[in-house]
């Protein structure tokens, strides 16, 4: 399967993902279309029940917790993602395979080899074509999970200030498949530059 269509958003809680991701997709969709967006944990029904249960249930063992992330994606690779690139979309796709290994890996203390073997084991072990990194000041991710609608606050919103510094220090330090880091900015100066540097990634993959 071709995944240079596949493109993911990474980044700590409060990056900016989902806004980023939906501006690139109108841009694509006008000039580069057509375009699915998905997202994990989610993507599928299962996903989606898999979320709601994930994100409400805080005692979950890390090898238990793994092994639910990682089942979700092999069904979701199957049964939307690889699909969609069959039909030649662009495939958006808010976290995939690195924030299992930051969250779950960096941060929950699994051992990245048996992080990658049980992905390859489940059939899950697929790298994008292209991931974006949104980098940020922690001060101001925590900052934005604080400001949620409590209504909207699972248990990834009360993590305490360190955790977001962990986070980014996890993101910064993984070196897995194509990622393009982009640093903290405004809303516009973040998207021009997603933009500019998914124009570089498209000219360098049509010049292969």
């Amino acid at each position: 399967m071709n995944v240079k269509k596949f493109i993911t958003f990474e980044g700590g809680d409060g990056a900016g993902k989902s806004v980023q991701i939906q501006k690139l997709y109108h841009r694509l969709k006008q000039e580069h279309g057509p375009v699915y967006v998905t997202r994990e944990p989610g993507g599928t029904a299962l996903g989606e029940t898999l979320r709601t249960m994930i994100l409400r249930t805080p005692d979950l063992a890390p090898k238990s917790l793994c092994a639910l992330f990682i089942a979700a994606r092999h069904h979701h690779w199957a049964q939307v993602i690889a699909p969609a690139l069959a039909q030649g979309f662009w495939v958006l796709c808010d976290r995939f395979i690195h924030s299992t290994f930051v969250y779950q890996g960096g941060i929950g203390g699994l051992d990245f080899e048996f992080i990658q073997l049980l992905h390859e084991q489940l059939e899950a072990y697929i790298i994008p074509g292209l991931t974006f990194v949104l980098q940020s000041v922690p001060t101001e991710s925590y900052a934005r999970c604080q400001r949620r609608d409590s209504s909207q606050k699972n248990y990834l919103d009360q993590r305490n200030f360190s955790i977001h510094c962990a986070v980014e220090k996890a993101y910064n330090d993984l070196s897995l498949g194509n990622i393009v880091r982009i640093a903290p900015g405004n809303l516009k100066e973040t998207e021009e530059s997603v933009w500019k540097s998914f124009q570089h990634y498209l000219l360098k993959e049509c010049s292969e």
